[in-house]
């Protein structure tokens, strides 16, 4: 009997340790659900402050960040994310917005997590992540392909926004920038 009281209080204790850490773990909490390509995800545009940025997703957290700031859940392996940017170290700007599933091995393959509240953020075309590559290719006719399992939308100059595709031709990663990839 007391190994068993040993036992429920030493679960107790480290279910309050673990406590901080799963208070912080969190995905992006928003009010609207929309992904406009070239412009934001979850209300949150591309060239916002972490003020406007906690405003469309919620506190940070992590309380203050400086350069990525990751909203991710506790387990299943899916994010928000977004990456500042600052010309004087002060003021810091959003030049990436992403939300991504987690990504497992099954087989052989690596498929999309599935399972994740962010999959209800839609672009007006009806595409989330786990849509699949040809429900992509069809709301999307002019995507531009970046190698065999990414496609990039350009947008007004040289904003783009990139959907990153998993073994299984399912979305597992929607990203918008301010410059692609090619520009830094």
């Amino acid at each position: 009997m007391k190994a068993k009281a040993r036992i429920v209080a030493l679960l107790g204790f480290a279910l309050l340790l673990a406590a901080p850490a799963l208070a912080q773990a969190s995905l992006p909490k928003t009010s609207t659900k929309s992904i406009v390509p070239g412009k934001s995800i979850g209300g949150l545009g591309l060239g916002g402050s972490q003020a406007s940025m906690e405003k469309a997703w919620g506190s940070y957290p992590g309380g203050k960040c400086e350069q990525i700031c990751s909203y991710f859940a506790p387990s299943g392996g899916s994010a928000g994310e977004v990456r500042l940017e600052t010309k004087d170290f002060v003021h810091f700007k959003a030049f990436e917005v992403l939300i991504k599933t987690g990504v497992e091995t099954v087989g052989t393959k690596d498929v999309a997590n599935c399972e994740t509240p962010l999959v209800k953020y839609e672009t007006s075309k009806k595409i989330h992540l786990c849509s699949t590559r040809g429900a992509l290719l069809k709301a999307y006719p002019n995507l531009t392909p970046e190698g065999s399992s990414a496609y990039l939308l350009r947008g007004p100059g040289k904003k783009a926004t990139i959907f990153s595709l998993t073994e299984d031709n399912k979305v597992f990663l929607i990203s918008i920038v301010s410059h692609p990839p090619e520009d830094d």
